[in-house]
């Protein structure tokens, strides 16, 4: 899925009161159980985000956010982004999931 219509859901690991505690799933727009089940979203829900400048560079800094401070998985993130074309396109080659973007020798 393109990161223009992405919505990431996840619950931070310290709020154990929750029920969706330390998950994280990324999915479209037009599934409306985003804003049910995780107590925070960002992505496509938001009006500014299909403008927003420089959006990968925020996608890459709100997946450090996800893992650092709110406690989420690495790799239970990382699974999660990977439903994302420009995450897959822009992680090193050597992660598993990387993929080169379209008409791009780089």
């Amino acid at each position: 899925m393109r990161l223009e219509d992405a919505v990431i859901g996840w619950t931070p690991e310290q709020w154990d009161w929750h029920p969706t505690a330390g998950r994280i799933d990324v999915g479209l727009i037009r599934d409306c159980r985003w804003t049910s089940i995780f107590g925070k979203t960002e992505g496509a829900l938001a009006a500014e985000w299909r403008t927003m400048p420089n959006r990968e560079k925020h996608m890459f800094q709100l997946f450090i956010l996800i893992v650092v401070a709110e406690g989420i998985d690495p790799q239970v993130a990382h699974a999660a982004f990977l439903k994302i074309d420009e995450y897959r396109w822009g992680i090193l080659r050597d992660v598993p999931g990387a993929e080169q973007r379209p008409n791009s020798d780089y």
